[in-house]
């Protein structure tokens, strides 16, 4: 069975994660755990190229978050965790991208 504190403790950890982030010079508006956060204040444009960098950090992303997913799906198995975000795997460059972007 999960601790009942588990979701208070994640709180706290954020809280105090953010503090640390925030003394290392941080932004706070880059420390918002938990939602959406504020919206842009310009409107995003799309990407025309996906570069090695890119796709590297993509992958090493999708890997970390599917093995976090696994954990938790492993140990609290009252709640079930759900991927982040889109799983289509379409990069910027490749045909149809502007469309679907």
């Amino acid at each position: 069975m999960t601790d009942p504190r588990y979701f208070e403790r994640l709180r706290i950890a954020a809280a105090e994660v953010a503090g640390v982030l925030e003394g290392k010079g941080v932004a706070a508006a880059r420390l918002c755990f938990g939602g959406e956060g504020t919206l842009p204040e310009k409107k995003p444009r799309i990407p025309v190229d996906a570069n090695s960098n890119f796709l590297g950090n993509r992958a090493m992303g999708d890997w970390a978050e599917s093995a976090i997913q696994e954990l938790l799906a492993e140990n609290l198995t009252e709640l079930q965790p759900v991927p982040y975000g889109d799983s289509n795997r379409m990069a910027a460059g490749d045909p149809g991208f502007r469309d679907y972007y």
